[in-house]
């Protein structure tokens, strides 16, 4: 992989979340079984994919838009800022570079012959970078086409999505609305670990609550002078939540295995944007009971 590509896929979630995504509908294409075959053959080893979810996946071969293409058909023109990424489903396509004397030299040529689908431009679906090269049709044929829109959509959407369940299931948090789940949502903030740091330990007096979004973390015991191993966590799992109810001494403690992103966020921010929790818990519970009687 290129240093351009490692740079690439470098960029998180939060980075793309700057686009205004709010408009953005996931379109499906209607397709055949095959050619959901070979979209998928196409970009399941490319570098760009490699980390998405089923879920998120799906999403790609479903907005993949068909282009029908003519021979002679300009493609992707070098130096033109480009914002879509092709899938050959059929046909030759031609990829030359400019010449510092005006001409051009053909480097390769993209075809379906050897059983494969070839992929190309997916660099512009991280961000708006002129055209390294010019690729034309050398026959008519077909390519599936995603924007850098929809792609980042799918990200975030799906990332988003995540964490709202993970919010849901979290038992102390089941009395909120949707709209305070929301605003409890974007008030997480992230922190990272290494491997090895405590995130918690036991004894201290516990202030924030958090999630798991990369990483595993291992829960230990101190009982009698020895460390007795609990159960280990991983990512979209929670801990510490009952910090947002009272400030008691932790019950364990809670350390990094492996390289350890979190979001969390403190009983302070809570209170200061959503009130006590525990009066949101009893006045949900007075309103239930009103409704049974």
């Amino acid at each position: 992989v290129s240093q351009e590509k490692k740079d690439a896929m470098s960029i998180g979630v939060s980075a793309m979340a700057e686009e205004d995504l709010s408009d953005w509908v996931c379109e499906r294409v209607p397709k055949s079984a095959e050619e959901i075959q070979r979209i998928k053959g196409a970009v399941k080893a490319n570098f760009l994919f490699a980390h998405l979810n089923d879920t998120q996946a799906q999403m790609v071969y479903d907005v993949m838009k068909k282009k029908d293409i003519k021979k002679g058909d300009v493609v992707i023109k070098q130096g033109d800022v480009g914002d879509w990424f092709y899938v050959v489903d059929s046909g030759e396509y031609s990829v030359t570079l400019n010449t510092p004397q005006g001409g051009s030299i053909e480097i390769l040529t993209y075809t379906t012959a050897s059983g494969n689908n070839p992929c190309f431009g997916e660099l512009a679906l991280m961000y708006g970078k002129p055209r390294a090269a010019t690729i034309t049709a050398k026959t008519d044929g077909v390519l599936w086409a995603m924007d850098r829109k929809s792609f980042r959509a799918i990200l975030v959407k799906q990332s988003t999505d995540t964490l709202k369940r993970t919010l849901r299931s979290v038992e102390i948090l089941k009395s909120l609305t949707a709209a305070q789940l929301s605003r409890l949502q974007d008030m997480l903030t992230e922190v990272t670990h290494k491997p090895g740091e405590h995130v918690i330990k036991q004894g201290d007096v516990g202030t924030n609550m958090y999630i798991i979004q990369e990483g595993t973390v291992k829960i230990t015991k101190t009982d009698g002078g020895s460390e007795k191993h609990l159960m280990e966590l991983n990512a979209g799992s929670y801990f510490g939540e009952r910090a947002l109810l009272q400030n008691e001494p932790r019950a364990a403690n809670v350390i990094a295995s492996s390289p350890l992103k979190l979001l969390y966020i403190s009983k302070k921010a809570f209170e200061e944007v959503l009130g006590s929790l525990q009066d949101i818990i009893d006045a949900d519970r007075i309103k239930r009971e009103a409704i049974a009687n």
